[in-house]
């Protein structure tokens, strides 16, 4: 699993060149005067400015969903090695060492990213910060409630001294209960994210129809239906068909990332599929 952490300042500078570059895409019509809203729709009628505009947000879900995803990755592969440093320490304190002693250990051993998290407390422990504030600075740099959880755990096992075996001995078998019941939770769940894109095809499938099915064929008929020639512009209807799929394609892909990770902006990355797809329709085939 792919992972990467990001600093605040990091995630702040993705998420201003983010809004930079989309916000100069969006200009880009009315800067070559392209667009100009004016009654009766106001909405953009061309396709080439819808075009223009859906890559704009594209530029939003592709960056900000990769940097979420590996954000989130990289916090995930942290709690997948808990249980292993849990384990780790009951076998340390088993045989005779102290707990702080067990925790330096523990730091040389590879753990993922845990490793680089555990020996940057360790090494702070060695440069005179105690035990419990390097081990609250863990929690902190993950942010997620279970290495809170954990962080409370180790600093409670610090204090508890003859008490330390038994309280790791207990959490450990609650966690193994806990990942047991997320494994189960995700697969169970997993395949509803397929649900999404079936329904955003059925969409698009729909549209397509309607269009070149339906109002084409209408507008093309003569005699009994030039009222109704003249009250049908397919190029707005193309244009509300494009829009409502924008949103439809961003409100699937936020579901997805809440179904599969628990993040819902995790899911921009799957919108980015179907706002693609959404193009190709609207540019190819109609």
């Amino acid at each position: 699993m792919y992972g990467r952490y990001f600093t605040k300042a990091q995630k702040a500078a993705v998420y201003g060149v983010t809004a930079a570059s989309a916000i100069a895409i969006f200009y880009l019509p009315f800067y070559m005067k392209l667009y100009t809203p004016s009654p009766p729709y106001f909405i953009p009628t061309d396709q080439l400015v819808n075009t223009i505009f859906c890559i704009g947000i594209l530029v939003i879900c592709l960056v900000i969903g990769i940097a979420e995803d590996l954000d989130h990755n990289w916090r995930r592969r942290v709690e997948m090695r808990v249980s292993s440093l849990i384990r780790d320490l009951i076998d340390y304190m088993r045989a005779g060492s102290p707990f702080t002693l067990a925790l330096k250990e523990c730091a040389k051993k590879d753990y993922g990213p845990l490793s680089k998290e555990l020996s940057r407390a360790v090494g702070k422990m060695l440069l005179g910060l105690d035990l419990e504030t390097s081990i609250s600075d863990i929690a902190r740099r993950v942010k997620t409630p279970l290495m809170e959880k954990v962080a409370t755990l180790l600093i409670e096992v610090n204090r508890s001294g003859a008490k330390a075996l038994d309280i790791l001995q207990s959490y450990l078998a609650l966690h193994s209960t806990l990942e047991s019941y997320e494994a189960e939770k995700n697969s169970e769940l997993k395949p509803y994210m397929w649900v999404m894109y079936i329904s955003f095809g059925v969409y698009l499938l729909v549209v397509y129809i309607l269009i070149t099915q339906f109002m084409m064929p209408l507008t093309a008929t003569q005699g009994v239906t030039e009222l109704i020639k003249g009250t049908i512009d397919i190029n707005f209807y193309k244009a509300v068909f494009f829009y409502c799929g924008v949103i439809e394609a961003i409100a699937a892909g936020l579901a997805i990332g809440k179904i599969s990770k628990g993040a819902s902006i995790t899911g921009l990355k799957h919108s980015v599929v179907m706002l693609i797809a959404l193009l190709i329709l609207f540019t190819q085939l109609l």
